[in-house]
C-alpha cells in the first residue's frame, strides 16, 4: 500500500512536470522575438520559433551554429559583448546587426544575460532579439527627409548649418 501510494504520487509529480515544461516550452515558441540560448563553447543550444522566423535558419541549422556567426561583426562584436557580460549584469538594449541566412543584416535590439545552468557548474547564455529594422529605416526616412528638400532633392539650409559647424571643429 505504501509503495503504492509513492508510486501513485511519483506518477502526479512528474504528470505536473511534464505539463509545466509543455508550457514553458509553448510561452517561448509564442514569442514573435527570437530566444536563443548558447551553450559555454558558443554554440546555439535552444531556437525558439521566432528566431526561425526571424534568422530563416531550420532549427538543426541553428543547433550547427557558433554565436559569433550570427553577428555582422563577426567574432570582434563576440569579444566585446563577452568584456561586457563579465560583471554578471545583463546586457540589455544592445543594438547591433545580425545576419539573416539569405546574408542581408538585421537591425536588432537584444538583450543577453548569463543563465547558471540547473545543477551544474556550467553557465550559458540567454539572448533574447527584437528586430528593429522597420524602426531603423524610418528613422533614416525621417533623418532625410529633415536635411533634403522634398521637391529637389537638395540638402537643405538646416544640414548646410550642421556641416558648415563639422567643417568648422
Amino acid at each position: 500500500s505504501r509503495v503504492k501510494e509513492a508510486t501513485q504520487e511519483l506518477q502526479t509529480t512528474n504528470n505536473e512536470l511534464r505539463s509545466t515544461k509543455e508550457y514553458l516550452e509553448n510561452l517561448i515558441d509564442s514569442s514573435v522575438d527570437a530566444i536563443l540560448t548558447f551553450d559555454e563553447a558558443g554554440h546555439v543550444s535552444l531556437a525558439n520559433n521566432g528566431a526561425l522566423q526571424m534568422f530563416g535558419y531550420s532549427r538543426d541549422e541553428f543547433l550547427k551554429m557558433s554565436i559569433h556567426e550570427l553577428f555582422v561583426g563577426g567574432k570582434e562584436e563576440y569579444r566585446h559583448i563577452s568584456l561586457l557580460l563579465n560583471n554578471d549584469k545583463p546586457l540589455q538594449n544592445y543594438e547591433t546587426e545580425l545576419a539573416h541566412k539569405d546574408a542581408t543584416q538585421i537591425h536588432i535590439n537584444m538583450s543577453i544575460s548569463t543563465v547558471q545552468v540547473t545543477d551544474s557548474q556550467t553557465t550559458s547564455l540567454l539572448a533574447i532579439c527584437k528586430d528593429i529594422t522597420q524602426q531603423k529605416r524610418l528613422e533614416f526616412e525621417l533623418k532625410e527627409m529633415s536635411i533634403k528638400d522634398s521637391l529637389t532633392g537638395l540638402y537643405n539650409q538646416r544640414y548646410f548649418y550642421d556641416r558648415l559647424e563639422t567643417e568648422i571643429e
